[in-house]
């Protein structure tokens, strides 16, 4: 009686003429309560959100002769909605949605058959005589798709809290902007393009984590559409997201799996870092999940690595242990095999220079990734500046040179470098600039001298292979010259994803504006270019590495310095793309262009050399180096590589 969900349960049988058929006191079995509807032939039955999600699993048979099921007071997995919806025979299931302080339910969402969600069920629309707002922080009206507030008003609202005036004046507002009294539910939702309402947390459920917002409810929304997971809840902890699974027929889930599949909807920071498998997760009297009665992630780790020597490796250690919540972590083991990214990278330089007072280059990393590695750097101070990023230097076959994309970095090849294998050498070449405070070349001919400079250093002698992402295809276009000119071998040169220079798909601006515009669209920030161009000059890139931040596509390190950097060097490649004039290249080029643009870049590379091998791979100019689009590239291009390994 002291769960408002009674309220329907008692009333809505007996005000509408049908039979209210009491359970005994004790807590039922799902046997039981199976055994329950059979019996009484029950047609209408309401459960809590974990009840239900049971029965699916175990009683399904029983749950699906009922004629309307109605449940709530959590989120429903989708996967669980599916298999009722899919059983033979006909039904309604009722996604029901309301605060205690709207009396029950305030939204309702009636299904009869499935049909693909937006990643969560739908809480609908209001129910009849109850309104429903979606505000945002200053109470006002936000569009379809907006992420806002949930306000509650009409017939069914309470009057307010028993003898608290001010947690009522809190909640319970007069609204100037609807001109009627709401309750302010702390709800997170939007309006979908149907016009149904879709919930996406608790706004207290945001948590920050890395330096990042996150709203728990849109990972466990993403978690849930997992085939394999039949339940899951996500919890922070130390700074951390700890993912808690129950798998389909109570099988484990691969915990690799899980994070590809994520990673390939939500940005890296929304990720968990740790995932654990459970065989159910803990219900509360009510029949809620209950967060607090999850077990704790194992605190420590085995590891067979060898434990600090020194002072500097131990400082070095206990860093790395503060920034991957790991412990013990040896001083042999990867930093990217422990689970670093990029955003963790940029943090690690950064506390090495506060703490340490030495100032380590990004590149670094990939050379030195390993505690052992990075106090040997620090002790001889060895950091000469090099455009030569080793991404991979093990393995006995020629070295493949990559060159970066516009913005410099070539971050963006570790995936690829992963797929080819661990015998297959690969360097990076980054731009001059990204690391240091040296002007970023603004030709294209300069610059790949320079490179060739440093790869000559590596490897004196041909054949060479060489390649590029996006404007660095043109860089190595360029090298590839200028190593014929030198009577050297150009065994391969792999396009990846752009336009000969000069033709009509390759198209430059580099207005900073135009630029932070083009940025914005390609990294998913909304932030147009008349909205930039509508602001000062000296705010356009403050604003738009806050949003960056906001949209996640920014680590939180990202300061202006550093954007200001970054956007110094995009310009400076831009430039030298712009005006550079090639001259036909008396070799082959191995074309590779993402599907999803949907252009074809051959026929102006055709033009410029004397033949070319093209493919078509999966994903987009943005997303073909990451998962699950680059196992396939770089397949094809381990192929090439394979094949001319000995010319």
């Amino acid at each position: 009686m002291a769960f408002d969900a009674s309220t329907f349960e008692i009333w809505g049988a007996l005000l509408n003429g049908a039979r209210l058929v009491l359970m005994p006191a004790a807590t039922p079995s799902l046997e039981e309560l199976a055994q329950a509807l059979q019996t009484y032939a029950i047609t209408t039955l309401w459960l809590t959100a974990g009840l239900f999600h049971l029965m699916v699993d175990a009683q399904l048979a029983a749950l699906s002769a009922v004629a309307q099921v109605l449940a709530g007071g959590d989120v429903l997995s989708v996967g669980h909605v599916r298999r009722l919806l899919e059983q033979p025979g006909e039904r309604v299931l009722i996604n029901g949605y309301g605060p205690t302080e709207s009396t029950t339910f305030a939204c309702c969402h009636r299904m009869r058959s499935f049909k693909e969600m937006p990643g969560s069920v739908p809480i609908g629309r209001p129910i009849a005589n109850t309104q429903v707002y979606i505000l945002d922080g200053y109470q006002q009206p936000v569009p379809a798709g907006i992420a806002g507030e949930l306000y509650v008003g009409g017939a069914g609202l309470a009057l307010g809290y028993l003898n608290q005036e001010q947690l009522s004046a809190q909640q319970f507002i007069s609204s100037p902007v609807v001109g009627a009294r709401l309750y302010k539910t702390g709800d997170r939702v939007r309006y979908l393009g149907d016009g149904t309402i879709e919930f996406l947390g608790r706004w207290d459920a945001q948590v920050k984590i890395r330096g990042y917002r996150i709203e728990i409810g849109e990972v466990e929304s993403v978690l849930h559409s997992h085939p394999q997971v039949r339940e899951g809840v996500v919890l922070p902890a130390q700074d951390r997201l700890v993912a808690y699974v129950v798998g389909v027929g109570g099988r484990p889930v691969s915990e690799v799996e899980l994070r590809t599949f994520l990673k390939e909807v939500l940005p890296e920071p929304m990720v968990p870092t740790i995932f654990v498998n459970v065989a159910a997760l803990p219900l509360t009297a009510n029949g809620k999940v209950d967060r607090k009665a999850l077990p704790a992630p194992a605190p420590a780790r085995e590891t067979n690595s060898i434990a600090p020597r020194t002072a500097l490796e131990l400082q070095l250690v206990q860093l790395w242990e503060e920034l991957l919540a790991l412990h013990p972590i040896g001083v042999t083991e990867n930093f990217f095999d422990l689970g670093g990214h990029s955003l963790l990278a940029v943090h690690l330089i950064a506390q090495i220079q506060k703490r340490l007072g030495q100032h380590l280059p990004l590149a670094a990393l990939f050379k030195h990734g390993t505690i052992e590695g990075l106090a040997a750097l620090l002790q001889t101070r060895d950091l000469a500046v090099s455009p030569l990023v080793a991404l991979q230097p093990l393995g006995c076959k020629r070295p493949f040179f990559c060159v970066h994309p516009a913005g410099g970095g070539v971050m963006c090849l570790r995936d690829l470098v992963r797929h080819l294998g661990q015998d297959q050498p690969c360097y990076g070449l980054q731009a001059r600039g990204i690391e240091d405070d040296q002007e970023p070349f603004t030709d294209v001919t300069a610059m790949a001298a320079y490179y060739l400079q440093a790869l000559r250093a590596l490897q004196p002698e041909g054949p060479y292979r060489l390649g590029g992402y996006s404007m660095g295809a043109i860089v190595a276009f360029e090298m590839a010259q200028q190593l014929q000119c030198a009577g050297q071998t150009v065994a391969l040169l792999a396009v990846l994803d752009v336009g000969a220079p000069g033709c009509t798909h390759l198209q430059v601006r580099v207005e900073e504006a135009q630029i932070l515009a083009d940025l914005a669209a390609n990294m998913n920030i909304p932030l147009t270019y008349e909205a930039l161009m509508a602001l000062p000059e000296t705010e356009r890139l403050s604003t738009w590495v806050e949003y960056g931040r906001i949209a996640y596509a920014l680590p939180a390190a990202m300061d202006l310095q550093l954007a200001q950097r970054f956007l110094q060097v995009y310009q400076a490649n831009l430039q030298a793309i712009a005006s550079y004039n090639p001259v036909p290249y008396s070799g082959r080029v191995i074309l590779f262009q993402a599907q999803d643009h949907g252009l074809d870049f051959a026929p102006d590379w055709e033009a410029l050399t004397i033949g070319i091998d093209v493919y078509t791979v999966a994903g987009s100019h943005e997303t073909l180096l990451t998962e699950p689009h680059v196992p396939a590239l770089a397949a094809l291009l381990r192929t090439h590589l394979d094949t001319v390994t000995n010319t």
